[in-house]
């Protein structure tokens, strides 16, 4: 088990206890490295400076009583934001309606880069359906390498509310 996977382990349930969800976890090893955890509230809230206060303070204390990481770090606690990136095909579900971004593995019709509207998710087939000038275009969640939501005026009025 790797390092990542040994935090995403210890420090899932110890966010589940404060209330919030493990979105997150990445590590920059070398001079200057930098542990990044992001995190969100459960209730789907925007994350507060305070939270982010919350979140740091004990994963701290769990981490310098397991001493995961030798060296010096820093240790960065934040918010996926909203433009935040979408990791797995439940992302695609949570933000039906939205508008996305894709990059995908292998060119359609000499094009890698999509901005659509989620239309459709089938989470069994891997089958994600964008709206894209009024066209439907299907694309399977595993020839996407990376995927985010853009930033409109629908994703402040979520965030506001």
């Amino acid at each position: 088990m790797n390092i990542i996977e040994r935090l995403e382990n210890d420090i899932t349930p110890l966010l589940d206890d404060l209330g919030y969800s493990l979105f997150r976890i990445s590590f920059s090893g070398g001079k200057g490295a930098t542990l990044q955890i992001m995190a969100e509230n459960k209730n789907e809230t925007p994350l507060s400076l305070e939270d982010c206060t919350k979140i740091s303070r004990a994963v701290s204390a769990m981490l310098d009583v397991e001493d995961y990481i030798k060296s010096n770090y820093f240790l960065e606690v934040s918010s996926p934001g909203i433009d935040r990136p979408l990791l797995k095909i439940a992302d695609f579900t949570r933000f039906k309606g939205k508008t996305a971004k894709i990059e995908l593995l292998s060119p359609i019709n000499s094009q890698k880069k999509f901005v659509g509207i989620i239309k459709e998710v089938n989470e069994e087939n891997k089958e994600i359906i964008l709206e894209i000038d009024s066209k439907d275009l299907t694309f399977n969640y595993d020839d996407i390498v990376k995927a985010k939501l853009t930033i409109t005026d629908d994703v402040f009025k979520k965030e506001k509310e």
